[in-house]
């Protein structure tokens, strides 16, 4: 865990409770024919699948345009975002995938990276409470 932290970048920062939990639910022990263990990463096929078909830009804009509630979107200023959309065409990209949105609610917590719901936890939840409640 020690090794995982400190080989991350201070761009993202994670905590070593977070890197501990993401390796516990994520490993899987593997013993092979010569009762040697080792571990490998657990794999999501599903998710893989759902990446076979992927919108276009064009359509993704689209769906977010039509809809009509209220959404929340949650971001740190170090986190997976910052990182992924950094080049000028995916900020705009996604500057402009936020501005589709009739009634975007915008919140970006400092010195935060992508695990919110790992690192904070309680914050995460009071800020999701207090939006639900103010939506009709």
């Amino acid at each position: 865990v020690t090794k995982v932290h400190s080989s991350l970048s201070k761009e993202s920062p994670i905590k070593i409770s977070s890197i501990e939990t993401l390796l516990k639910e994520n490993l899987k022990q593997v013993i092979d024919s010569n009762n040697e263990v080792s571990f490998t990463w657990r794999y999501d096929y599903q998710a893989k699948l759902r990446n076979l078909v992927s919108p276009s830009e064009e359509q993704v804009v689209e769906v977010i345009k039509s809809i009509e509630c209220g959404v929340l979107m949650i971001e740190g200023d170090k986190g997976f975002l910052k990182t992924r959309y950094s080049s000028p065409t995916k900020s705009k990209q996604l500057d402009n995938r936020k501005k589709s949105f009739k009634n975007l609610k915008l919140i970006v917590l400092e010195d935060q990276g992508h695990y919110l719901h790992m690192d904070v936890p309680n914050l995460l939840a009071h800020l999701i409470l207090e939006f639900i409640s103010t939506q009709s």
